[in-house]
């Protein structure tokens, strides 16, 4: 937009002074507009005019034009972000006493409307991660329905638009300026996010946090297309809530040609969380050598397998599993493990052990579906 200074003669009018002296300025600047065509330049260097220009104002009819006796001033530039008249915005009392030389320089009096590019695209699909691999593999489908929210990397973030996936789980947010965004995906009632970035091809993985369901934040150009935004979803559990026995997470900790089931449920706690004897299960890694019995102990000792059944069973639960039957247990076996490790095992009388092998068969026993929900579906070992 070019501005054009009229020269006339300077004639001051004095209004009353009912109008604020706080700045106008109440939008962002133009490298923070999210997704107007048009955004207004507001800083002292993008007024569009000089100091040695003020003369060559006409402020009679700038005023007359602000009470609404005259054309709007061909010198002036007075919009909104979209490039609407912003007139009210105005503070007048501020302008016409700087123009007269009785108080400081507006900050932002004059806005410039400057074109911001505004054709970037993020986007791209939802599907049902079948075997939770967080790997979009040949003949999984979509999920369709699914609210996505496009936000800004604020603490908190600022929803800025909301799209649904179609049919074919696919989803696209268009006409976006240069900005930093990040991508939140809700997830469906009884679905949990599979695991983050799995493999090595970014359009096929998953890019969803699996607690909050926000991707990393990402920087956009407003001329950049990103279709690899994705997030793989599946069920959290068969029938209701049903369990799975020690072989299924030990053959699922990612060590496998399985995928990994357990990540997404981690952290857990063997034993009383932060106590001395408690062990931190945060990774796949830790659970596997649990679950195979050659890092915290020998097969030989029954606190490792105490461990091993008590972990199945938690995982059993994070997935979705009832603890009605098992809670007591639970408690039980986290108030003894918060104190004793498996290198106490050799030194137990006949009666703890008893104790501790009478724990694992309980937990046994739930994480089989003799007790409790029951085993899944499409497990029968």
């Amino acid at each position: 937009m070019t501005v054009k200074l009229l020269c006339a003669t300077m004639a001051v009018v004095f209004l009353p002074m009912t109008a604020s002296a706080q700045n106008p300025c109440d939008f962002p600047y133009p490298d923070s507009c999210q997704f107007p065509d048009t955004c207004c330049a507001v800083s002292w260097d993008d007024c569009p005019w000089e100091l040695g220009d003020i003369n060559g104002l006409d402020v009679t009819y700038m005023v007359n034009f602000l009470r609404g006796f005259g054309p709007l001033p061909p010198f002036f530039s007075i919009f909104d972000y979209n490039c609407n008249c912003r007139v009210n915005g105005v503070d007048i009392i501020y302008l016409i006493n700087y123009l007269s030389g009785r108080g400081p320089a507006p900050i932002c009096c004059f806005y410039l409307c400057q074109i911001h590019p505004r054709n970037g695209v993020v986007g791209d699909r939802v599907w049902y991660d079948a075997d939770s691999n967080g790997i979009q593999d040949v003949g999984e489908i979509g999920l369709s329905s699914v609210v996505v929210n496009l936000t800004d990397c604020d603490n908190p973030p600022n929803i800025l638009v909301t799209d649904t996936t179609h049919s074919d789980g696919y989803y696209r947010f268009d006409s976006l300026a240069t900005n930093t965004y990040k991508v939140r995906f809700e997830l469906p009632d009884n679905h949990l996010f599979s695991p983050r970035n799995q493999g090595n091809n970014d359009t096929l993985d998953s890019d969803a946090f699996t607690a909050t369901g926000f991707t990393s934040c990402f920087n956009l150009s407003g001329d950049e297309v990103n279709m690899t935004v994705d997030a793989g979803m599946y069920l959290a559990h068969q029938g209701n809530g049903c369990t799975r026995p020690p072989a299924y997470w030990k053959n699922h900790a990612g060590s496998g040609i399985q995928p990994d089931s357990i990540s997404h449920l981690l952290p857990l706690w063997l034993g009383v969380p932060d106590s001395a004897g408690s062990i931190h299960v945060t990774t796949a890694d830790i659970a596997s050598d649990i679950l195979r019995l050659h890092v915290y102990g020998h097969p030989n000792n029954g606190i490792s397998w105490l461990y091993a059944q008590l972990l199945v069973a938690k995982l059993n639960i994070s997935n979705g599993a009832s603890d009605d039957d098992i809670a007591a247990i639970i408690d039980t076996v986290d108030t003894y493990l918060s104190v004793h490790n498996w290198q106490d095992w050799d030194e137990l009388n006949h009666e703890l052990r008893q104790m501790i092998h009478s724990w694992r068969v309980t937990l046994n026993s739930y994480n089989t579906g003799v007790i409790g929900p029951g085993l899944c579906d499409d497990e029968s070992k």
